[in-house]
């Protein structure tokens, strides 16, 4: 009879080793959702299967973090190019996260503003200079 119970646990283990390295294979492949069921059988697959949980949850989010960051760069990107072609009705959003990106974000719009500002001191200086050559020309 107990070699029966040791048989059948063995039999179950080895399953469980199966379902241990398809989850491995999935995360190798930048799958990490995926969870093992823990049996709470006390045997040596239930710390393997709790640690491989907490690396996916780990693993997944990070890689939203890698997701987020990669999407808001893209923004200002985007941003930058409207800016290229002197297109300035948009400004960067500027993220709760106050990291490097935010800071990028914010550098960009403060130079968009200081250039919306000479661009418009400029044409009111060459607005200036047109009227007084105008007004000289009239008094010729």
């Amino acid at each position: 009879m107990a070699d029966a119970i040791r048989i059948k646990g063995k039999m179950k283990a080895d399953r469980r080793v199966g379902k241990i390295l398809a989850l491995l294979h999935k995360v190798s492949e930048g799958i990490f959702s995926r969870r093992l069921s823990i049996d709470e059988q006390i045997d040596e697959t239930d710390p393997i299967c709790k640690g491989i949980n907490s690396l996916g949850e780990v693993s997944e989010e990070r890689a939203q973090l890698i997701r987020n960051k990669e999407e808001r760069i893209n923004e200002l990107l985007d941003v930058l190019l409207r800016y290229t072609v002197m297109d300035f009705s948009r400004k960067a959003d500027i993220s709760v996260a106050g990291d490097e990106i935010d800071a990028l974000a914010a550098g960009l719009n403060a130079m968009a503003d200081e250039v919306v500002y000479h661009h418009g001191r400029l044409r009111d200086s060459e607005e200036k200079i047109r009227l007084l050559n105008a007004s000289l020309s009239n008094g010729d």
